[in-house]
């Protein structure tokens, strides 16, 4: 691993730009290549990217410091960019549930348990934001992407 260099040249533009969605995803590697993925199939341009260990689990955690944390980037990110669509996702094998292990290597159960925090997820992001946000879910494995 190379050393910070003391600057790196980039060209980008100070105008603002439109933000057409917020997009919540875990911090795992092994997904940042659906993550680019995602955005491709789905045409998003400027997405908010709001990366979290564990994901739309943060949202998901009922009256903890880390639903807490989440729901307020949010609040902020919709307040800043004004984007109408909201994306949550969990994935599989997710080291913040303990990975596929915690369940017993039973994927039904795993899967059981992502679907219900995604469900929780939406509802703690509905009751605090406002009304006119879609709220959308996916779920992701080593084989795709799946809207729920």
């Amino acid at each position: 691993m190379k050393k910070i260099p003391k600057k790196i040249e980039i060209e980008t533009s100070p105008a603002r730009v439109e933000v057409e969605a917020c997009i919540v995803w875990c911090v795992d590697p092994r997904f940042r290549g659906a993550r680019e993925k995602f955005l491709e199939v789905t045409g998003f341009k400027n997405p908010d990217l709001l990366i979290i260990a564990g994901g739309a689990r943060s949202l998901a955690m009922e009256d903890s410091s880390e639903q807490t944390f989440a729901i307020n980037q949010l609040k902020k990110l919709a307040a800043a960019h004004h984007w109408k669509r909201l994306i949550l996702t969990v994935h599989t094998d997710c080291a913040m549930y303990g990975g596929l292990k915690a369940f017993g290597s039973d994927a039904a159960k795993e899967r059981k348990k992502l679907l219900a925090d995604l469900k929780n997820a939406k509802k703690a992001a509905r009751q605090q934001l406002p009304t006119d946000i879609t709220i959308e879910t996916a779920l992701l494995d080593f084989s795709g992407i799946h809207a729920v």
